[in-house]
């Protein structure tokens, strides 16, 4: 398996569409992977953003009005994917930032006709079997993606069937729902008969990932950093307080291009 395409998410929120010029560009120019943008706004807004359309496709999003636009951008994500049937498609959220080739090289071994999910046992004791996993790092082909989460005709309709399934988000059960991209998912994982990959890798991650903590710009080894050792970091918020630091990283990523 080899990772095509990326699906990115944002509304009209600077914490997190600054993110897409740069970030869309490593996707393109280190990893030879298609940067995607879901968004969650208007054609005018995304001009005021001064969102390089240039670096890949974009969708245009009108949120379902009777619920909050937060969930949905996140669940877009995972809906999105049935556009490309036939690419394999990462999805994670945009504030994320992969430094190396290390996971991706993790679904090499793996068919096309498989869903992968790389850091399924970030939630201790948690676990998608039982409760939930985090939506970073799924991977699958776009149909896939629709073969498990069986996704409605529409993004209006998908969101409805979520919000009045009853299904509490993650990591909160009042109106906001947040985490609810990921019970739901969890969810459709333990009800399909698609072959599913589930690899703990979350200590791995963990023990590699240059953390920021939204804001703290953390010390990394910037040798470790060009001979691939790290695996993400989470970087600081908002990027235009931090754009030396998070542009320094971005320059000491490898380039994977070739190995694509």
């Amino acid at each position: 398996m080899k990772i095509d395409r990326v699906i990115l998410s944002s509304n009209f929120n600077p914490t997190y569409y600054h993110f897409w010029n740069p970030l869309a560009k490593v996707y393109k120019e280190k990893f030879g992977i298609k940067p995607t943008l879901i968004w969650f706004g208007t054609e005018g807004e995304l001009k005021q953003a001064e969102i390089d359309t240039t670096l890949g496709d974009i969708h245009f999003v009108t949120p379902h009005p009777e619920y909050h636009t937060a969930w949905q951008t996140t669940w877009g994500l995972f809906y999105f994917t049935k556009y490309y049937p036939d690419d394999v498609c990462l999805i994670i959220g945009i504030d994320q930032l992969p430094l190396s080739n290390m996971f991706f090289d993790m679904v090499k071994p793996y068919d096309n006709n498989t869903y992968c999910m790389l850091i399924a046992d970030a939630y201790r004791p948690n676990h998608w079997t039982t409760t939930a996993s985090p939506s970073s790092y799924h991977i699958a082909k776009g149909s896939v993606f629709n073969a498990v989460h069986k996704f409605e005709s529409t993004f209006y309709e998908e969101i409805n069937k979520i919000g009045k399934s009853g299904i509490d988000g993650f990591w909160e059960t009042t109106e906001g729902r947040w985490g609810i991209d990921e019970t739901w998912s969890s969810k459709n994982l333990r009800e399909t008969s698609n072959p599913i990959v589930s690899i703990d890798n979350f200590t791995l991650l963990c023990e590699r990932r240059v953390e920021c903590e939204r804001h703290k710009e953390t010390y990394y080894d910037k040798n470790l950093m060009r001979q691939g050792w790290y695996s993400e970091s989470h970087l600081c918020r908002p990027y235009t307080n931090h754009v030396n630091y998070i542009n320094e990283m971005i320059n000491n990523i490898p380039c994977y291009t070739q190995a694509q």
